[in-house]
């Protein structure tokens, strides 16, 4: 199983891929989350069962969040990054899954592994934070944004894309509810903001 490499060059802004026991998958941290070593080299998914990859790699913000999960594409010698908020980790050691429409994930931008170890402050980082709308700054909550929660780009925030994200102590579901305004089963950007907004005000209850 591949090790996690340590990218320096902080001072350029770049990222961090190093072992994370810190911050647990969303899909196991009522479990007491999984270890990164049980992570890379894991078989990930579409929900259908249907074969992408595997984990090459899991690359940190310079503040220590998961930002990327790297994969190691089937269907190439490529890798391409996607956000961590995108891929669920079951509590056993079976394949990971991507929800993520399979049209995004063809248009997402690949590297090679030597760009992997070797990243520029232009790079695939950049690149994959302009893809998928993902800034820099991480919130207080670690929050990740509308874009990267609407997996299928419909403009909306359904439960099953919100079920990625889970913040200790906080009953996502319920603030799900209330923030439904429209109660449509939906979240569009407005409510989301409201939603996002009494998560920074409220971290526990």
């Amino acid at each position: 199983m591949r090790r996690l490499i340590l990218f320096a060059l902080l001072s350029a802004g770049l990222s961090l891929s190093v072992p994370v026991t810190a911050q647990q998958p969303p899909e196991t941290a009522a479990q007491g989350g999984l270890r990164s070593t049980t992570l890379t080299g894991r078989e990930v998914q579409f929900p259908g069962g249907d074969r992408i990859g595997w984990v090459e790699e899991l690359i940190l913000s310079p503040d220590g969040q998961v930002q990327f999960v790297v994969v190691a594409l089937t269907a190439s010698a490529e890798l391409t990054a996607v956000p961590w908020a995108a891929v669920r980790f079951p509590a056993d050691a079976g394949p990971a899954v991507l929800a993520l429409d399979r049209q995004r994930l063809t248009e997402a931008p690949t590297f090679s592994r030597e760009e992997l170890i070797e990243p520029g402050p232009d790079g695939w980082q950049a690149e994959a934070r302009n893809f998928y709308g993902i800034d820099r700054k991480e919130t207080a909550t670690g929050m990740p944004d509308f874009r990267q929660l609407d997996t299928d780009g419909d403009g909306q925030i359904s439960p099953t894309e919100m079920g990625v994200f889970e913040l200790p102590g906080v009953d996502i579901d319920a603030r799900f509810e209330a923030a439904d305004q429209d109660g449509d089963g939906m979240l569009d950007r407005s409510e989301f903001a409201a939603f996002r907004e009494g998560l920074a005000d409220a971290p526990g209850e």
